[in-house]
């Protein structure tokens, strides 16, 4: 009896490791936490969309989006950025 209420025991923690969310955490640039290709799972809305300039670097497009909300967005919490579309979004927590 008592072996039986050890493996329940041990298979009920073992669905428990399971359950648990993998959420990730974003990346704070300029004081803004930055979403690619992906949305946060806190409540927000878009405050407007910005254009992330010409280049064909990623890492370029997401430094002008950054800078584009910064500049047109100043109370932005944050951006989303997709670069399929070549735009950035700025976003402000509920």
């Amino acid at each position: 009896m008592k072996k039986i209420v050890i493996a329940a025991f041990a298979f009920i923690l073992s669905l428990n490791a399971f359950a648990t969310d993998h959420l990730g955490k974003p990346q704070q640039v300029d004081g803004l936490s930055v979403y690619i290709m992906s949305e946060p799972v806190d409540a927000y809305y878009k405050l407007g969309q910005v254009g992330t300039g010409t280049s064909s670097k990623l890492s370029e497009m997401l430094k002008q989006a950054i800078k584009n909300v910064k500049k047109q967005y100043p109370d932005a919490d944050g951006v989303i950025f997709d670069p399929e579309k070549n735009l950035g979004y700025g976003i402000k927590f509920k």
